[in-house]
């Protein structure tokens, strides 16, 4: 299931680039919130009918992380531990720095929006390097980005108690999903299988286009935002501090140890590509932000992310000379 689920999120990367895309361009030209709203099925809205269908990814990321934590890679709890201690750097860090400095005036449900890796992009970004790391690196990042997502499901569900059901409905549901073997595979990973295609291309793509749509005419003064600037160094400079510091005191420590073949070096580049962040992040942003804020926290997210991911490609890129085993 791992390789499997791999290529599909790298592949939906992609897709989920293109469609963000589209939905920029649709709303700077026009008509993007008109159109769902407008379109319905009785009562219900398109964008409502789209929102619904999210809980089939937080159900799916609920299969993973049970998967992962029982038969997986997280099952080792010491191998599970340094990507669990770099999931807290990058969760404590970014945190501290967005409060620096979007303030108080915002509230402390802002804190928990530049918290989420976006999987599919991230491995997306990993696609592109993959020559110049090794292949437990990829390992790495993804249990690293599936402690992430059970921190911020938690945060989300301490701090919003009017948004918890899409995330705590999927999770919930999926824990009760056996995983005990019958005919030779578990009904856990053969739900899974046949679910994380449409989730992965059609139900998530469907979800930022219909959310991330926000009109570039005062891009430049909404990236001069507290809550902007907040976001953005939170994610690109918080994650990567984080993810590091963390790494190195647990190595120090004692507490995990690296995969074979991982370097630190490749952990300021897994730490830097784990900045970039879309899915999760737009739905928790919807939570925490109302009005301008929103819009302002929609097109931060994009500028992170394209820094997060160039920066991390270019970081590794740079360190590709020196010779790594276990390459992809």
């Amino acid at each position: 299931m791992g390789d499997e689920f791999v290529s599909i999120e790298a592949v939906s990367g992609f897709m989920l680039l293109a469609c963000a895309i589209a939905s920029l361009v649709w709303a700077t030209v026009g008509g993007y919130a008109g159109f769902w709203d407008e379109a319905r099925i009785g009562d219900v809205t398109g964008r409502d009918i789209v929102d619904g269908l999210i809980v089939l990814f937080f159900f799916l990321v609920g299969l993973e992380i049970k998967r992962e934590l029982l038969v997986g890679a997280l099952r080792d709890r010491r191998a599970a531990a340094l990507p669990a201690i770099a999931a807290l750097g990058g969760i404590v860090v970014p945190a501290i720095i967005f409060g620096l400095i979007a303030g108080n005036s915002r509230g402390l449900d802002g804190w928990t929006v530049p918290f989420a890796t976006d999987v599919a992009l991230a491995v997306g970004v990993l696609t592109l390097v993959r020559r110049w790391m090794p292949s437990n690196a990829r390992l790495f990042l993804l249990e690293l980005a599936i402690v992430d997502d059970i921190g911020t499901l938690l945060l989300v569900a301490v701090l919003f108690s009017g948004g918890v059901s899409a995330s705590l409905i999927g999770v919930a549901l999926a824990l009760l999903v056996p995983l005990n073997p019958v005919r030779g595979v578990s009904l856990l990973e053969r739900v899974e299988h046949h679910l994380l295609p449409w989730v992965s291309f059609v139900i998530v793509p469907l979800f930022v286009l219909a959310n991330a749509g926000v009109s570039l005419d005062n891009a430049e003064t909404a990236l001069g935002s507290q809550v902007s600037l907040g976001i953005i160094a939170a994610l690109v400079g918080g994650k990567v501090v984080g993810v590091t510091a963390a790494t190195f005191v647990g190595l120090r420590t004692g507490v995990g140890r690296l995969p074979d073949g991982v370097e630190m070096r490749h952990v300021v580049g897994i730490g830097l590509i784990a900045g970039v962040s879309l899915t999760v992040s737009l739905y928790v942003a919807d939570l925490a932000f109302t009005g301008v804020a929103l819009e302002e926290a929609k097109i931060a997210f994009f500028a992170a992310s394209l820094l997060a991911g160039v920066l991390g490609v270019a970081w590794l890129f740079i360190g590709r000379r020196t010779r790594v085993r276990g390459r992809t």
